[in-house]
């Protein structure tokens, strides 16, 4: 009996007490979960702008050079010209072939690993005249398998998330869709996700790679 004057005290039994400690456990996780997804859509997002501008500033300077010029280290020419954002310039170079320490690059993606961009050209034609096409390689090392599934999708056209003019899209080792030449027939998002997926090799990162086009 409670003693008068007194009012009584209910304790909070052990069922209650699981009950808030799973709440809290689950806002915490769902919290964390949210973060991480929105972490990710912004890294996303910043690294399509990034691609974007590196083909248009790319474009821009092959198209504004010599034949021979064209064939210089496409990544060192953009730096060297202001024309890539500041944080995305790797000091020191990433190392980024295991199988070779002299493969370096000064570009790093939005996940701090390397982003490696070179150039090549094919003739076109033969003889006196002949005119020659070139092309930009953009190749993200150890990207997210989430990111490559939202970065590489892209249409019969060659129209990618940050351009047009892909010639084929490379994930992780050995897997290639179009090439030069031949036609390209698009990858899907269907299809991204399921070549993200097995370029990771059950890891969590995958190699992606994008030919680009500039012009004959």
């Amino acid at each position: 009996m409670a003693r008068p004057g007194f009012p009584r005290q209910r304790a909070v039994t052990l069922i209650e007490a699981v009950l808030f400690i799973s709440v809290a456990l689950g806002l915490i996780v769902g919290g964390i979960v949210f973060f991480q997804q929105a972490s990710l859509n912004a890294r996303i997002s910043a690294q399509v702008r990034v691609l974007s501008s590196i083909v248009a500033e790319s474009r821009a300077l092959m198209n504004n050079q010599d034949a021979d010029t064209r064939l210089g280290a496409a990544g060192d020419v953009l730096v060297a010209a202001g024309s890539v954002p500041a944080r995305i310039i790797a000091d020191p170079p990433i190392q980024w072939n295991p199988g070779n320490p002299a493969d370096v690059t000064r570009l790093k993606t939005e996940w701090d690993t390397g982003l490696v961009i070179s150039n090549s050209w094919a003739a076109v034609g033969f003889g006196v005249g002949s005119a020659y096409e070139y092309y930009l390689t953009l190749t993200l090392h150890d990207i997210p398998v989430e990111a490559c599934v939202r970065l590489a999708p892209t249409d019969a056209s060659g129209k990618t998330v940050f351009g047009d003019g892909a010639l084929r899209v490379g994930i992780g080792p050995g897997q290639s869709v179009g090439g030069i030449g031949t036609p390209f027939p698009g990858l899907s998002p269907s299809d991204a996700a399921a070549g993200c997926a097995a370029g990771a090799a059950g890891g969590a990162t995958t190699d992606l790679e994008f030919l680009m086009k500039f012009s004959t």
